[in-house]
């Protein structure tokens, strides 16, 4: 929560913060066969799934919590003030099915990750949870790794989207926070 309070400042952080973070210790397991990782209840609980396999000594495991509550968090900055209807436009294929694709193909088609695909509220809280949780160093790897140009240009509008969204609605510096969050990972890691 510091990056938050620093760089948002704490009226940002105090009207939208959960007033409970609860810790489940194992998977959730889904109808479907997928899993949940996290989850946010009407802005005021976010539940962080397997935390029986926590260990600093598991940097990207870290990310991944990490990554949950970001995603968690912009669900509950969507649901207070909601992301402009433009987003839709820019992938608007969205994926009944999204666990039918891999990660990679997701990449290839535009949305960050496969679950991005579901829905247009999760595509924005997954954009959100994997911006704040890689470095930039990491985040420009991910994009490079995409061949078709279109999707990285989607990609790029929706990083845009996401920095103004944040910008004009919030008055937070996402690139930032970014920063802040990318140290306070480092951090929480190497000490």
């Amino acid at each position: 929560c510091q990056p938050y309070m620093e760089i948002a400042g704490p009226t940002f952080f105090k009207s939208l913060s959960p007033k409970q973070f609860m810790l489940i210790g194992s998977v959730k397991y889904n109808s479907s066969g997928t899993t949940t990782k996290g989850s946010a209840e009407a802005g005021r609980k976010i539940i962080i799934y397997e935390v029986n396999d926590y260990s600093k000594a598991n940097p990207t495991r870290i990310q991944r919590y990490m990554k949950t509550i970001h995603h968690e968090f912009a669900h509950i900055a969507d649901q207070t003030k909601e992301v402009p209807k433009e987003w839709e436009r820019i992938t608007p294929d969205y994926a009944e099915r999204w666990d039918a694709y891999s990660d990679a193909e997701a990449l290839e088609l535009g949305f960050i990750t496969n679950y991005a695909m579901s829905m247009p509220s999760e595509d924005f809280a997954e954009m959100v949870g994997m911006m704040l949780s890689n470095s930039r160093e990491g985040w420009d790897e991910i994009l490079a790794g995409i061949s078709n140009t279109q999707a990285v240009e989607k990609i790029k509008e929706k990083e845009e989207m996401v920095v103004a969204y944040y910008r004009d609605r919030w008055g937070v510096d996402i690139y930032a926070l970014w920063i802040a969050c990318e140290e306070a990972l480092y951090n929480l890691v190497n000490n």
